[in-house]
């Protein structure tokens, strides 16, 4: 079997480069996938806090209802 300048038979150096342009491939894509994670977890972040504060926004909006309605339950009691 002949080799290389590298020692390796031809058949192996063809494998290696191969399974390198693999590595890289997936390196790249392992690259663009966590970049893409980054950006779901940001949107997830400024959501969850959107969230946050449309609750809050809605039981103190609950709470001037409620308090709204008692006045006018008083004022009626008060005048029968």
């Amino acid at each position: 079997m002949a080799k290389a300048a590298n020692g390796h038979a031809p058949a192996h150096d063809e494998l290696i480069a191969q399974l390198t342009g693999e590595r890289d491939q997936l390196k790249s894509e392992l690259s663009t996938l966590a970049g893409k994670l980054a950006d779901a977890e940001a949107k997830l972040a400024e959501a969850t806090a959107k969230l946050a504060a449309l609750e809050e926004a809605r039981e103190q909006a609950v709470s001037r209802i409620d308090w709204a309605l008692d006045s006018l339950h008083n004022v009626l009691e008060s005048s029968a």
